[in-house]
This record gives C-alpha cells, sequence and structure tokens, in this order.
C-alpha cells in the first residue's frame, strides 16, 4: 500500500467535455511569465493547475489515471501565455481509500452518488489493501479529495516544483477566447 501522503481537492471526472470547446483561460495575479516556472496552482474548479512538465511528471506516476486539458493564462496587465504551457490535471483514477468502518462512517445513496455520513473531516483512516499501482487517486465516496503516495510527494519535493501563485480572482472561471 502507498502511504497517505497528502490531499487536494477535484472533481475526477476528466475533461471530454471540455475537448471540443475553446481553450480556456485564467488569470494570474503575476505580471511576469517567467515567475510562473513550475508553479502549482489549486483554483475554485477544484482542478489542479499547473505547467505541462509538472502535468507530465505526474502522469508518469500514475499514466491510466490522469486526465490534461491545456489551458491559456492571461497575466497581469494582459499579456497571454498561449495554450499548453499551462494545463489542468484531473486525476480520474478512483480507489476505495477511507477505511469507512475504522473511521465509524455510513456510506448511504444520495441523489448524485454515495456518500459518506457524518461528512469526512480532514483527517482520514486510509485503508491497509490500496494496491501499490496506486499513485494519485481518488476515493470512491469522496471524490473530491485527491491522494497522493508518500513515493510521489517525495519525488515531487525533489524536484522542487513547489511554488504556489494566487489567481486574481479567487473562483476562476474558464474564459471562451
Amino acid at each position: 500500500m502507498p502511504p497517505f501522503a497528502w490531499t487536494f481537492f477535484g472533481s475526477g471526472k476528466g475533461f471530454d467535455y471540455f475537448k471540443d470547446r475553446p481553450v480556456p483561460r485564467f488569470r494570474v495575479s503575476c505580471s511576469d511569465a517567467s515567475k510562473l516556472g513550475e508553479a502549482t496552482f489549486f483554483g475554485g474548479s477544484g482542478w489542479i493547475i499547473c505547467s505541462r512538465s509538472l502535468a507530465d511528471f505526474l502522469r508518469a506516476w500514475q499514466p491510466d489515471g490522469i486526465d490534461i486539458l491545456p489551458i491559456e493564462v492571461e497575466l497581469k496587465g494582459g499579456h497571454i501565455v498561449p495554450a499548453g504551457d499551462y494545463v489542468f490535471v484531473d486525476v480520474t483514477l478512483r480507489v476505495p481509500t477511507i477505511d469507512a468502518e475504522a473511521m465509524n462512517l455510513a456510506i448511504i445513496d444520495g441523489p448524485t452518488g454515495r456518500f459518506y455520513r457524518p461528512d469526512v473531516g480532514t483527517h482520514f483512516t486510509v485503508r491497509k489493501d490500496i494496491p501499490d499501482t496506486a499513485r494519485l487517486f481518488r476515493d470512491q465516496h469522496l471524490p473530491s479529495l485527491i491522494f497522493a503516495a508518500d513515493v510521489v510527494i517525495q519525488a515531487y519535493r525533489r524536484q522542487r516544483k513547489w511554488r504556489r501563485l494566487y489567481w486574481r480572482d479567487p473562483s476562476p472561471r474558464p474564459v471562451a477566447c
């Protein structure tokens, strides 16, 4: 089992809906493209937004469970970083992750799927039978979180790709180009 290391927020459905639509554009508070670097962004949309090279790094760890959608980035001042340098990343692999029995949670049917009750907070008891091949994944009943194995986080930190910048708009929305 890969050790639990970190969580992100997201949707887990991939980007099929967007593939035949105009490239999404997001605004950032930075005015110099060189300062974006390998930065990772966490947008209000719930997807990971990052450089193409960081997305490729993530896909290398979980090739069968990562979807990537190129985006444009609009810098403060209006300069546009073309599509492809930065991307949305969505983790689509779902694995039974949270040990509901150990956490005394019930799984109930809701209008859009099955959910844990009571609601899960930020501390989790992770199942011991998570496959070693699951490196980046979502829980099947709590798809808003992305779990990452320790080995991925350690490799990520060794790459020194971590840098967090902020969107000018706290809840960015795609803008048709």
